[in-house]
């Protein structure tokens, strides 16, 4: 793979693909295609790997604050349009203003739950282990959001981006994909990442809204994304991952037992 861990040419296709769709009004200007965020030096590295999905990046990843103009330079300094620059700007996020709001919380999001298992995105001497983030449906950034987007953008979006990112799993491994989005936007993913996917159990009970209202719930499957096997935990959300879950470090350590013991 050269000067870069991920093949040049899946870097290369991220690069095409923002290129073919940049002129559509939904995409976020001056901005990148960003293939992942995280330590990908220390992840591949690691035994047991993890990696955790959204849908698409949010527009706030080009902006530093609410006036400024979308620009690559406020957390992806390194980026100029070549596949290099993709890769190391994709994987120094962490070290470059990352945006702690939606990946930094301590007790929301995918964090607490991360740091339970011995994981975390950001350089830490805690001596957890590195964990990449990356989007199911579209590397690309968007504004509005993907819950607000036209059917026709999220089609265009999705049919080459969810391919992406198959090819994306199928270079980087992972021993497990974390997920936590309303189902609906998963089952209507075409060809969806859990479609085919088997059902192993439920990890963690499910707990219920006021009323019995909802239900929501912590699934592990097990399943195949081009050509590779892996396990997938999918986790009910509301405007944050696992957000009707309290006590999410306590989540994180029980699926440590499940998972890496």
């Amino acid at each position: 793979m050269g000067n870069t861990i991920l093949s040049e040419k899946l870097l290369s296709e991220s690069i095409d693909y923002y290129n073919e769709l940049k002129s559509l009004d939904c995409v976020v200007k001056n901005s990148m295609p960003i293939v992942f965020f995280g330590d990908i030096d220390n992840y591949i590295k690691q035994d047991y790997r993890i990696i955790t999905a959204a849908l698409n990046p949010s527009d706030v990843e080009f902006l530093n604050n609410k006036n400024d103009d979308y620009s690559c330079s406020h957390r992806f300094p390194d980026y100029n349009n070549t596949t290099v620059s993709l890769e190391k700007s994709c994987k120094n996020y962490f070290n470059n203003n990352p945006y702690n709001k939606w990946f930094g919380q301590d007790n929301a999001g995918f964090k607490p739950l991360l740091n339970g298992m011995g994981y975390c995105y950001y350089p830490n001497s805690k001596k957890l282990k590195a964990v990449l983030h990356t989007d199911l449906c579209s590397p690309i950034a968007t504004n509005p959001t993907w819950s607000k987007l036209t059917k026709n953008d999220r089609s265009r979006l999705e049919i080459k981006g969810f391919d992406l990112w198959k090819k994306l799993i199928a270079e980087l491994k992972p021993n497990l994909i974390i997920v936590s989005v309303k189902k609906a936007y998963l089952d209507s993913i075409e060809s969806s990442p859990i479609s085919g996917f088997e059902k192993v159990g439920d990890p963690i009970n499910p707990i219920y809204s006021k009323n019995n209202t909802y239900k929501y719930e912590i699934i592990h499957y097990k399943g195949e994304i081009n050509g590779f096997n892996t396990s997938l935990l999918w986790g009910s959300a509301q405007n944050t991952p696992f957000q009707p879950f309290k006590n999410k470090i306590d989540i994180g350590e029980r699926l440590k037992k499940y998972f890496l013991t």
